[in-house]
Order: C-alpha cells, then structure tokens, then sequence
C-alpha cells in the first residue's frame, strides 16, 4: 500500500534505475523494430473503442509533436535544450530546480496554451465531482443527462472537424499539388478588324471637334480706357440725384474692363472730394452723392 504522502514503496534511487533501465530496453527493441507506448483508454467511466494498434501509435506520434510544438514547457526545457542527453543526473536537477522557479514567467508568455488547460482541467474537475454526487432525477422522472456526454460531445465535434480538415487538404491545391501551365499561341497572320458602328464613328467625331477647341487660336487685342472720361460720366450719373446705389453706377453690360475703370474713377471722384459714400450699417448697401451743389459742380478734364 502507498504510504501517507502518496510515495509508495518505491524510492527515488530505486525509480530513477528502473526509468533508466526501461529507457535503454526501450531503445535496443527500437533496433529491433519493437515500438513501446502508452496509451489511457479509459478516463472517468469513458472508454474508446477497441482500435489498431498502428493506428493507436500513430495518434501517440501526433499527441508527441503536438505536445513540443505547442507545450510552453516542453519548448523550454527540451526545445531550448536546457537539457541535453550529455548532462549528469545533478546537472539536470539543477536545471529542473531553476524552471521550477521559472514556472509563472513560462505560463505568462503562453496565455492561450494556460488557459486551453485550465479549461479542459476545470471540466474534468467538473465530470468527476458529479461523478462523485448521487445522481438525481428530472421532475418528469427520467435521469438527468449523463456528466461526461458533454465531455464525449465535444470530442466527437473535434474529430469530425478534425476529419473535415483531413478531407479538404486531400483536395488538389494549385501551387503544392499542380502547377497552372502556360502555353504560347502564335496569332494568326490574318488581320482581324473590329466591329465599328456608325454610333462609335460619331462619338470619336464629337472628340476629336472638342480637342480642337482646345488648341485653337486667338488673339488679344488692346483697348483703350480713359479713368478721366469714366469719372465724367460718374458725376453726370449722380447729377440731380440725391442718392445713387453704389452698384447702380456699373455698367454690368459693358464688360470687365469697364467696371475696373468705373471702380477706379469712383476711387479718384472720393479722393478729391467730389462724391460722398455713406452707409447705415455693416453689411447694408453702400449709397453714393455728390459732394458738392450744381452751382459749385466742378469741371473734370
């Protein structure tokens, strides 16, 4: 029987020579084409069904590669060869002890792996203390649903998806399993013209008459415009008027550079006095008079 702290009858001296003495077996058969695994058929009342033993070994291989690729621990101490087959027994335990330290900083650098296993390690907890409680009835007297058919839901669900993945990477994929081939046609020598209708010559004429427009020439011609002449006609606007609009007195029809010397002529009249510009308020029109009466009306030359 084991003894209060779960040791056995077995001491560490005596355990450490039977691991090692089965890891030399384990290798000479390997020589001898013999395979020694392990496997757990059975766990909480749940049992696979009898399989081929190739067909157990190589989901033992597959448990193996994905427990060194994903297995933070693994990865540190086997991966990251802290420990190497030429080390002594203590140089190994030293090593051991010095993860052992290192345990939070490992499972902090691999969160989702950590919480992968708190997950399925809450379940199984779970399963096993409903296990343990006497098992009830439902109100209509028929027995409450069995703790690990979850368990076996989910696994089912994983092994079709599992299946699902194994059948699509079955299907042909370009680049990995075939290659697109290329061929060359030489055309041929007969000249073949496109199909223009009468609808297509039209719109290319209606192109090519808008890009000449573009291009065309023109010339610009020089026009004469006396501001002395336009102040003239300013005051004689403003003659007889008590207020004029200040927009009234542009010729809006005679083109822009008529009202640049009308505006100019204004600014001219205002410097020297002639005319007055008023207005009530911000933003309100701008009113225009004369500065003076008609019997002192100025010349302008």
């Amino acid at each position: 029987d084991d003894d209060a702290i779960g040791a056995g009858l077995f001491s560490g001296r005596y355990t450490n020579t039977i691991v090692a003495a089965g890891y030399v077996a384990k290798k000479i058969l390997k020589e001898k084409g013999i395979e020694v695994f392990s496997f757990v058929k059975e766990a909480a009342g749940v049992r696979v069904d009898d399989m081929d033993y190739n067909k157990v070994f190589e989901y033992t291989e597959r448990y193996k590669k994905m427990r060194a690729d994903m297995d933070p621990f693994y990865q540190e101490i086997f991966v990251g060869k802290r420990l190497t087959p030429e080390m002594r027994v203590l140089e190994k335990m030293a090593v051991l002890a010095e993860v052992e330290g290192q345990i939070d900083e490992i499972r902090a650098n691999n969160l989702e792996l950590a919480a992968e296993y708190l997950l399925m390690a809450a379940m199984l907890i779970e399963i096993k203390s409903r296990m343990l409680l006497p098992s009830k009835k439902a109100a209509d007297g028929e027995e409450v649903e069995d703790p690990r058919a979850e368990l076996v839901r989910r696994l089912l669900e994983y092994e079709q998806m599992k299946l699902a993945a194994q059948n699509l990477n079955t299907i042909p994929v370009m680049g990995r399993d075939f290659l697109r081939a290329q061929v060359y046609v030489e055309q041929s020598l007969q000249p073949r013209f496109p199909d223009v209708s009468a609808e297509d010559l039209r719109e290319a004429w209606q192109d090519i008459l808008k890009r000449a427009t573009l291009v065309q020439h023109h010339k610009i011609s020089r026009e004469e415009l006396s501001v002395r002449e336009h102040m003239s006609i300013v005051l004689r606007h403003l003659q007889g008027k008590r207020f004029v609009e200040f927009a009234d007195l542009f010729p809006i029809d005679k083109g822009v550079p008529v009202l640049v010397v009308t505006f100019i002529a204004m600014l001219e009249l205002a410097k020297e006095c002639l005319i007055e510009l008023t207005q009530a308020a911000a933003f309100a029109p701008i009113y225009v008079r004369l500065a003076y009466t008609q019997a002192d009306a100025p010349s302008v030359h």
